[in-house]
């Protein structure tokens, strides 16, 4: 029986890249080790049905054009905004990714780094490293977090996890997406200039790509106002910088 020809486009980790290397019915080619990469796949390019793709870099138009025998993209990640899902579609070509796995982490994650804007953990850590508190220097009291406002752009599994932490925190929780998700329990605010004008923390977690492209406008940081605090465990693409 012919082995699979799986093309690997870049670097997973080391551990991911020797397993792939090692599997038994497939041949996988590390692209990025190429001198030429565009002329490996101007070469040999229709050798190849399925691509292993890093999530930062998935699958653009150019490279699934180089590929006409493609039928599969299996994504080490959730997000499918560098891949050309049009074209995938118009393809029939099956694409894969890991929903759900790092939920609760990037969850945590966000919650850190709400604590850390609030309470200036980070500024202060670097206050006393470089000697301003053995100076005798002062920091500011900062913010609390417990009883605040957050309100969260994109509500799917990873904006679901931030909720439940932030109720713990016994913060008021609103969420803005397109339509209310059925059999939640918090409040879903149809409009994000509203939700910003409203909230203390906007936690941005919705999916990057196009349609999403500067959904946090000058407008709603406006909204938010000065003393709002933004924190994006989405694509940097979401923000209007």
């Amino acid at each position: 029986m012919a082995r699979h020809r799986v093309l690997q486009t870049h670097s997973i980790s080391s551990p991911l890249d020797a397993q792939l290397q090692a599997l038994a019915d497939a041949d996988v080619h590390c692209l990025w080790k190429e001198a030429d990469p565009q002329a490996f796949l101007a070469a040999h390019g229709a050798e190849f049905e399925a691509v292993a793709a890093h999530v930062r870099f998935g699958c653009p138009a150019q490279t699934m054009a180089a590929l006409p025998k493609l039928r599969a993209i299996c994504s080490f990640g959730a997000g499918f905004d560098k891949i050309d899902m049009e074209q995938a579609r118009a393809r029939g070509i099956q694409v894969a990714n890991t929903p759900d796995v790092l939920n609760g982490c990037v969850a945590d994650l966000a919650m850190g780094l709400v604590i850390d804007v609030a309470r200036g953990l980070s500024v202060t850590d670097r206050f006393v490293r470089a000697g301003g508190w053995a100076a005798g220097g002062q920091r500011p009291l900062m913010t609390r977090v417990h009883g605040k406002k957050l309100g969260l752009l994109g509500f799917g599994g990873i904006g679901q996890a931030v909720a439940r932490r932030a109720a713990g925190f016994d913060m008021e929780v609103r969420y803005n997406t397109r339509r209310p998700v059925e059999g939640s329990a918090f409040t879903h605010v149809p409009d994000l200039l509203a939700l910003a004008a409203w909230c203390d923390f906007l936690v941005v977690a919705c999916v990057g790509g196009p349609a999403t492209h500067h959904l946090v406008s000058a407008a709603v940081l406006d909204a938010l106002g000065p003393q709002g605090i933004v924190v994006n465990i989405a694509r940097g693409s979401v923000i209007d910088e």
